[in-house]
C-alpha cells in the first residue's frame, strides 16, 4: 500500500537531521538515495537533503506545530543525489506518548517540481502581460473578469484587486438608452 503512493512515507526523530527509523521505498524516485542509505548505512538523513536555504524554516514550522500538538503541512527544496533541486510537499505530525511527550515525527512527502515549474512559468507570463501599455483582460463564459493586466488599470482606472471578480459588462459599458450599450 505504502509502495503506491506518489512518494514516501516517513517517521524521523524530531532531532536536526530529522534522523529516520522508518522510510519508505519511494524516497528513491524522490530523493535519489536508496532506503538503506537512510536507515542501514546511515550515509544519509532527511534533514540533510533540505535545501540549506530552507533547513530553519522548515525546522521552526515543525517546531511550532508540535509545540502545540498539531500537523504541519510545508513546501520546500531538497537536493538530490544527483545535486538537483526538486520541491516536495510535506505533510506530518508529531506522534506522542500517554503523557503527552513528543516521541517521534510521521509523515508523507511528494515530488510537486512540476506544479513549481508551471507556476514559474504563469508568474513569468503574467509579468510580460502587465509590461504592455495595452488593456488585457480575460473574462470567464459568464463575464466575470478573472484577469485585470496593469494596462487596464491605467487606461480604465480600476486595479486589478477592484476588477477580478466584476462583471465585464456592469464594469466596462454604461446605459446610454434602454436599448443600447456603449463601452467607455
Amino acid at each position: 500500500l505504502i509502495d503506491n503512493l506518489p512518494g514516501y512515507v516517513y517517521s524521523v526523530a524530531n532531532d536536526s537531521n530529522y534522523t529516520p527509523e522508518f522510510i519508505s521505498e519511494g524516497v528513491l524516485e524522490i530523493t535519489g538515495y536508496r532506503q538503506e542509505e537512510y536507515l542501514i548505512e546511515r550515509t544519509i538523513s532527511c534533514g540533510q537533503d533540505i535545501h540549506p536555504e530552507d533547513r530553519d524554516n522548515i525546522w521552526n514550522l515543525v517546531q511550532q506545530a508540535v509545540a502545540v500538538k498539531q500537523p504541519y503541512e510545508c513546501e520546500y527544496r531538497i537536493i538530490t543525489k544527483a545535486g538537483n533541486q526538486k520541491w516536495v510537499w510535506e505533510r506530518g505530525q508529531g506522534i506522542y506518548d500517554d503523557n503527552g511527550e513528543l516521541l517521534k515525527l510521521e509523515g508523507f512527502v511528494t515530488d510537486i517540481s512540476d506544479r513549481k515549474q508551471a507556476e514559474q512559468k504563469i508568474r513569468e507570463q503574467a509579468a510580460l502581460l502587465d509590461v504592455t501599455t495595452d488593456a488585457i483582460l480575460v473574462r470567464d463564459l459568464d463575464g466575470q473578469i478573472q484577469y485585470w493586466n496593469k494596462g487596464a488599470e491605467r487606461i480604465y482606472g480600476w486595479q486589478a484587486s477592484e476588477a477580478i471578480g466584476q462583471d465585464v459588462r456592469s464594469l466596462l459599458y454604461k446605459k446610454v438608452s434602454t436599448t443600447t450599450e456603449t463601452a467607455y
